[in-house]
Order: structure tokens, then C-alpha cells, then sequence
């Protein structure tokens, strides 16, 4: 989808800043996927899971800016 793409590119450049520090992990919604879906309780595409020290922290679906993805990161990260 749009948005999807959208955000695809966001995170894509947001983590090139952040390099070693953060891992990207992206999951195309297939019918074989859609499990993820129902275990996250997303609501919607695309779905933002922030995990940290292996626990999840914050969950977010729809898009965000480069400033607003790199803010969430930073707070997580501090």
C-alpha cells in the first residue's frame, strides 16, 4: 500500500542514521504473516513494534515523519 511504502522509506532512511545501534526487521502482511498481525493486536498497516532489552515498548500504526520516527527512537534508545 502507500502508506506502506511510505513508511518503508522512512524507517529505510532513519535507520541508516542510527546504524548498529537499532535492528530493522520488516514483515510483508501475507496470508502467512497475518498471525503477527492478531499477536500484535494491530489494527492497521503499517504497524510500528518498538522492542527494547527484548520486551515491546510502543506500537504505532500509520505513517510518521523522518523528525517523529527519530524522536521515538531516541527516547527509546536513551
Amino acid at each position: 500500500c502507500g502508506p506502506c511504502k511510505q513508511m518503508g522509506r522512512t524507517v529505510e532512511n532513519v535507520a541508516k542514521e542510527f546504524g548498529d545501534s537499532i535492528l530493522v526487521i520488516n514483515v510483508e502482511l501475507t496470508d502467512t504473516t497475518r498471525y503477527l498481525m492478531q499477536a500484535f493486536r494491530a489494527t492497521g498497516v503499517p504497524t510500528l513494534v518498538f522492542f527494547k532489552d527484548s520486551k515491546k515498548v510502543e506500537q504505532f500504526t500509520g505513517t510518521l515523519t523522518v523528525a517523529e520516527l527519530t524522536s521515538k527512537l531516541k527516547k527509546l534508545l536513551n
